[in-house]
């Protein structure tokens, strides 16, 4: 919702600063530097700014580059479990998750040009799902136990709790949609 709100501020910096803006987040991603500001996570406004960069402009990823990702993924995710619990995999991660979204991206447009229809409940709750998650994934993320956990546990749980996230958003959409379909009208703005 604060990515929402901050929106007109994004545009106005994409049209001043274009590549610049972006490069400057990116690099602020993977360094990790941001300042703790509540509601406004470096990896929330970073992926929101580049999501909004490549619309305006109308951007399609090379696929050149699309299928050095599936090789970068997988390179990275090997040395993230490498150097599992060290300052190193800390530094990896970030760049695992950029390769990782371009893997799933081009997935995901393998699958529709393949003719897949996506389920209309899933595309009509995709902006739900969006303003919903992070209260999910802060309430999820409270039942870690330890920031020590095992390689196997923190794999399960790094996929465990995002599909139990978007489960639980579909459903509380899809209940919401059926009781108060005005306030859910509302909530996703049609």
């Amino acid at each position: 919702m604060c990515m929402v709100i901050l929106s007109p501020l994004i545009y106005y910096a994409i049209k001043k600063m274009g590549k610049g803006f972006i490069a400057v987040l990116v690099l602020a991603y993977v360094s990790q530097v941001w300042p703790i500001i509540p509601g406004i996570s470096i990896r929330a406004f970073c992926f929101f700014s580049i999501g909004a960069f490549f619309s305006l402009y109308k951007i399609k990823i090379p696929k050149v580059i699309l299928k050095l990702s599936y090789f970068t993924t997988l390179t990275l995710a090997i040395a993230c479990c490498l150097t599992f619990h060290s300052h190193v995999y800390w530094i990896l991660l970030p760049w695992f998750v950029l390769s990782a979204i371009l893997s799933f991206y081009d997935i995901t447009k393998k699958i529709s040009g393949m003719g897949v229809r996506m389920p209309r409940l899933l595309v009509e709750s995709t902006f739900f799902i969006f303003a919903f998650h992070f209260f999910l994934l802060h309430a999820l993320s409270t039942f870690r136990t330890t920031t020590n956990m095992s390689l196997g546990w923190l794999l399960f749980d790094y996929f465990l709790i995002p599909i139990s996230c978007a489960s639980i958003s579909i459903i509380a959409y899809y209940a919401l949609k059926q009781w108060c379909n005005k306030v859910i009208k509302v909530l996703v703005g049609r």
